[in-house]
């Protein structure tokens, strides 16, 4: 008898499993949008298919799945009014060989229109479409859960700093992935008070000089926000004369509100095998992050045309913040630890502090100037304090360091240290010269600036010297290992 219940009961549950799997098939409906199609058809088949977009993310339900077909669909304003679940997400996919294109037209002074909006809602995938003159092409707006995929934004916002391609605004647990921004006057892609999201395989492309008002200014950068993962991304200006211009990373912005001193400042955030070509500051940390580690990341402003050429940036107010085997190939510094502004003086800002105890492994940077007159400095260091550099090298330039004074007019950096690092083909140790902006602390009036010997605030231990222009600091080597062989020739 209880064998007897027993195969009963498998049974019944098998066949109960069966009707709730059919139940939720029942839940779940595809849908069909065209620019051929009618909002007053039920969309279920192509050809019954719905004409918009937006139609469709007002009726679509969890569960659903809404194929988008190629082709221009003009100026849409997309609002989701759903949300899907954890295992009945909405899905809008674009499908065929031509994208979906959904195209404001060029409407100047429109500061609201955005592309596809998706507030207040959950579990919502949206894959392969393009857009286009939107002040924000796609926004993300207190949401979870959302993946972008294969999106495709260009000629973002109507005025110079103005207009943003990818916008995560309160998001949390969002992946972008494999998406493409291109010329979004503002930022390509810009997360605020977002947590716990990834981006991942995102290209940033400018294709336009500064003089142009959809030439992007920051590429993808977080402001206020913490624990996301940025990963195998890429952001290049291809013109190399881009305003601005910043390639990846976090600054959080000095304007003290409310919600910026609720949230605190970017924590936690990890950027790994990320690369920026051609900026003013290629990997950056800027006003108050902390915390943040970056791995295995690349910096290379060398064909930047401007005379402001930073391959990595770690300024205003970052602090404890790591590098771990990156790379930094600057036009003009390989990297900038300082601060630009005069900072902590006005009422309606946030105190960012100094710039302290930032730390780089195994990181190497290089001078690779674009004219034999550039500064060629392998780092420029103003009110610095506790930077630590471990098995790094330092290669090419006119000059390993130059310093520069607080905005008192005294020496703030402090605590700089070089362990088991190699410093090789560098004509001189410091750089003393006048030089104008931007070596003046107050960047906004033109003046001359002379560079100072800092090193009795910098200490080496066991750190090797090849092939240098000025005699190796006391008690240091003269061969590092990685030189070895070419020391043998």
């Amino acid at each position: 008898m209880i064998r007897r219940s027993s195969q009963k009961l498998v049974i019944y549950f098998a066949i109960l499993a069966v009707f709730s799997a059919c139940a939720a098939l029942a839940d779940a409906a595809t849908y069909y949008v065209a620019t051929t199609g009618n909002d007053a058809a039920d969309g279920t088949s192509e050809q019954s298919a719905w004409k918009t977009i937006s139609h469709a993310a007002m009726l679509a339900r969890p569960g659903d799945t809404v194929y988008i077909a190629g082709g221009q669909y003009g100026p849409e304003h997309v609002t989701f009014a759903n949300s899907g679940t954890a295992d009945k997400p909405i899905v809008f996919e674009g499908r065929g060989a031509t994208r979906p294109l959904l195209d404001n037209g060029v409407r100047v002074g429109d500061y609201k229109n955005i592309g596809i909006l998706v507030a207040n809602k959950q579990f919502i995938t949206i894959r392969n479409i393009d857009l286009t003159q939107y002040m924000i092409c796609v926004k993300i707006q207190n949401s979870s859960n959302i993946v972008l995929e294969n999106i495709t934004a260009y000629d973002c916002g109507w005025e110079k700093w103005m207009g943003t391609g990818i916008a995560l605004e309160a998001a949390s647990r969002c992946q972008v992935r494999n998406c493409t921004v291109k010329n979004a006057g503002g930022e390509d892609v810009h997360l605020i008070w977002s947590d716990d999201n990834v981006l991942e395989n995102c290209q940033m492309i400018g294709t336009l000089d500064g003089a142009d008002r959809f030439a992007t200014d920051y590429y993808m950068v977080i402001s206020w926000s913490s624990r996301n993962t940025i990963k195998n991304c890429m952001a290049k200006d291809q013109t190399y004369t881009g305003k601005g211009n910043h390639g990846i990373g976090l600054k959080d912005t000095q304007a003290k509100n409310p919600r910026n001193q609720q949230h605190g400042h970017s924590t936690g955030n990890q950027f790994i095998n990320c690369s920026a070509f051609g900026f003013e500051e290629g990997i950056f940390c800027a006003w108050g992050g902390h915390h943040n580690t970056y791995t295995n990341c690349l910096g290379d402003s060398s064909q930047k045309k401007y005379f402001f050429r930073n391959a990595i940036m770690v300024r205003d107010g970052a602090h404890d913040n790591t590098f771990k085997n990156c790379k930094g190939i600057g036009g003009e510094e390989a990297l900038c630890v300082y601060d630009n502004e005069k900072v902590n003086q006005n009422p309606n800002k946030m105190e960012t502090g100094p710039q302290e105890n930032n730390k780089f492994i195994n990181c190497i940077f290089e001078c690779k100037p674009r004219v034999e007159t550039d500064v060629q400095l392998c780092m420029f260091l103003r009110n610095a304090k506790n930077t630590t550099f471990e098995n790094c090298s330092f290669m090419n330039g006119n000059y390993l360091v130059r310093f520069g004074k607080d905005a008192q007019g005294a020496d703030g950096n402090t605590g700089t240290k070089f362990v088991n690092c190699a410093v090789s083909n560098v004509k001189q140790l410091v750089d003393l010269r006048s030089l104008k902006y931007p070596w003046d602390y107050d960047n906004k009036k033109v003046k001359e600036t002379a560079g100072y010997d800092g090193m009795a605030r910098v200490s080496f231990t066991n750190c090797s010297f090849w092939k240098n222009g000025f005699a190796k600091p006391a008690g240091q080597g003269n061969v590092e290992k990685a030189f070895a062989a070419e020391a043998g020739k």
